[in-house]
C-alpha cells in the first residue's frame, strides 16, 4: 500500500505486490490510490491483467512499458491523463477503452502493440500525439471522434491493417508528417475541407492506396507525400493548390492522367520521378512553375 500523502503506487509497492504473485498475475490495485507512478509495472513479465480503480486520475509515463504479456486493462473513467508510452510493447494487449476524461493521447503511448485490434476513444479527444501508434500492425479503425483536430507525425505508422476511408475527423487540422507511412492495406482516403496541406511522407508506401480525393482546401503536398503509392492511377489537384514538393509522386507506377484544375502553381524537383510518360493536363492560363522536370516528367504539358 502507497504511505505517501499524494496516494502515489510507486515502483517499489509494485515490486511488492508482485513478489507474492503468480507467473501470470492478474491484478485489481487498491481503491485509494490516485497516481500510478511513471515506469511502475514497466517490464513486468508476470502482468497478464489490471484492474485499475476510480480513484486513480493519472496514470504516469511507461507505466505499463514492456509488459509483454499484459492482455487485459481496465481503466477508472475518471483518469485524465496516461504519460508517454505507458503501454508501449505490450505485445499481447489486444482491445483498450480510452477513459471518456482523456483528451489527448501522448507520444507513443501505444508503440509497438502489435495485437491491439480495437480502440475505444473518447468524445472529447483532441488530440493524437507522435508515434502513439506506430507499429500496430493489427490496428483497424471505423473513425476518429470529430473532436481530434491534431495528428501528430509518424502516429499510425505502419498500422498495416488500416484500410482508410473517411476515418479522419470532419474537424481535424493538422496532420504531422508520415502517418500513414507503410500503411498498404489503406485503399481509399478523403481528406476534409480542413487540412490545407498534406505533409512530407503523409502516405509513403500506402501501396494499396487507389482512390484519394483532394479536398478543396489543399494548397500544398509535401516531399515524399505519396512516394510508392504503386496503386493510383488518376489524381487532380483543386484550384487552391499552390505547391507540390520534391519526389512527392515518386514511384507513383501506375500515375496516367494527372489534373491541374488551378492556374498558379509550382511543381519541386522530381515530382513524378518514375511515373512513365504521365498524360498533364492543366488550364490554358496556367502558371505552372517547373522547377526541375527530372525523372519521366517532361517539359510538354497538354492544355486544357
Amino acid at each position: 500500500m502507497p504511505k505517501n500523502p499524494k496516494k502515489v503506487f510507486t515502483r517499489k509497492d509494485a515490486e511488492d505486490l508482485m513478489r507474492r504473485r503468480s507467473k501470470r498475475a492478474r491484478v485489481i490495485l487498491p481503491e485509494d490510490i490516485t497516481e500510478l507512478e511513471e515506469n511502475v509495472f514497466a517490464g513486468c513479465t508476470k502482468l497478464v491483467s489490471i484492474t485499475i480503480p476510480e480513484s486513480v486520475s493519472k496514470i504516469g509515463a511507461s507505466a505499463f512499458e514492456d509488459c509483454i504479456n499484459l492482455e487485459s486493462v481496465r481503466m477508472s473513467e475518471n483518469i485524465k491523463s496516461i504519460g508517454d508510452s505507458a503501454f508501449a510493447s505490450c505485445k499481447m494487449l489486444s482491445e483498450v477503452v480510452i477513459p471518456s476524461g482523456v483528451t489527448r493521447i501522448e507520444d507513443y503511448t501505444f508503440s509497438g502493440c502489435e495485437l491491439l485490434k480495437d480502440v475505444t476513444f473518447p468524445n472529447k479527444l483532441k488530440s493524437i500525439g507522435d508515434y502513439a501508434f506506430i507499429g500496430c500492425t493489427s490496428l483497424t479503425l471505423d473513425s476518429l471522434p470529430n473532436s481530434v483536430k491534431e495528428i501528430g507525425n509518424h502516429a499510425f505508422e505502419g498500422c498495416t491493417s488500416l484500410v482508410g476511408g473517411t476515418f479522419l475527423p470532419i474537424n481535424i487540422k493538422r496532420l504531422g508528417k508520415s502517418v500513414f507511412v507503410g500503411c498498404s492495406s489503406i485503399s481509399s482516403m478523403q481528406l476534409p475541407c480542413t487540412i490545407r496541406e498534406i505533409p512530407d511522407y503523409t502516405f509513403d508506401g500506402c501501396t494499396s492506396l487507389s482512390e484519394f480525393v483532394f479536398s478543396s482546401s489543399i494548397e500544398r503536398i509535401g516531399k515524399f507525400a505519396f512516394n510508392d503509392c504503386i496503386s493510383i492511377s488518376e489524381i487532380t489537384f483543386p484550384k487552391n493548390i499552390k505547391e507540390v514538393d520534391n519526389y512527392a509522386f515518386k514511384g507513383c507506377k501506375k500515375l496516367s492522367h494527372i489534373i491541374f484544375e488551378g492556374v498558379s502553381f509550382s511543381i519541386g524537383k522530381n515530382t513524378f520521378k518514375d511515373v512513365y510518360r504521365p498524360e498533364i493536363l492543366v488550364p490554358k492560363a496556367s502558371k505552372c512553375f517547373v522547377t526541375e522536370h527530372g525523372g519521366c516528367y517532361y517539359p510538354t504539358i497538354d492544355r486544357k
